[in-house]
């Protein structure tokens, strides 16, 4: 195996001692502050919408310093493919993991975001979305093919043919399988503990994508 990732785990273990460090200088200098009562006061604003405290600044602070602790503690390496629809994402997405999952189709057949994560168990969960004419909530033990049915038949065809008729917000997919990369640690050369995920982002012009990439 490679070893251009040896140094991954020594890296994600520094910038967790150093969030650690800078956390506990932080919250020395609020703690030890002079003039406790300055703290709540609020500063800013208020035409704008942008008075807060430095308590409040704080906690978000420490919400923020919280959500990169636990992406650290456990990394995942995220693959997005982004391209107009009928351009092969989808086709590529399933090479990738080693199974049949993404609709494929010569017309529009994916449709808003469709994540892939490894698990030793089959899990779809759709999240809940704006006027969504689809079925909400989470299935387990599904098998490829009935996988496939439910994301192209009860899913994405039926989102592209009411978008024609009102305003509705794109469906949110996420599918739990075990994936090839990860079960064959020598395709991707990850280190232990390094998640990973696909994600399928289909848009339906060039312009979106200049977007999204800017």
């Amino acid at each position: 195996m490679s070893n251009k990732f040896d140094n991954v785990e020594e890296l994600l273990t520094s910038s967790l001692e150093n969030l650690e460090k800078l956390y506990k200088v932080i919250k020395e200098v609020i703690e030890n502050y002079p003039y406790q009562k300055d703290i709540d006061m609020s500063f800013g604003s208020e035409d704008s919408g942008t008075k807060t405290t430095i308590r409040e600044l704080y906690d978000d602070f420490c919400k923020t310093l919280d959500e990169a602790r636990k992406r650290l503690e456990k990394p995942n390496l995220s693959i997005a493919m982004i391209g107009i629809t009928s351009s092969g994402k989808s086709t590529i997405v399933n090479s990738l993991i080693g199974r049949k999952i993404a609709p494929m189709e010569s017309g529009e057949a994916s449709a808003g975001t469709l994540t892939l994560k490894h698990s030793n168990e089959s899990e779809l969960v759709i999240e809940e979305t704006k006027n969504a004419k689809w079925e909400i909530g989470r299935k387990t033990g599904l098998n490829d093919d009935q996988l496939y049915d439910q994301i192209r038949n009860k899913i994405m065809l039926p989102f592209h043919e009411h978008r024609k008729k009102e305003e509705i917000e794109a469906p949110r997919v996420s599918v739990s399988v075990p994936l090839l990369p990860v079960c064959d640690l020598n395709l991707l050369e990850l280190p232990l503990g390094v998640d990973v995920e696909f994600i399928d982002l289909p848009v339906y012009n060039r312009l979106q994508i200049r977007t999204i990439l800017n």
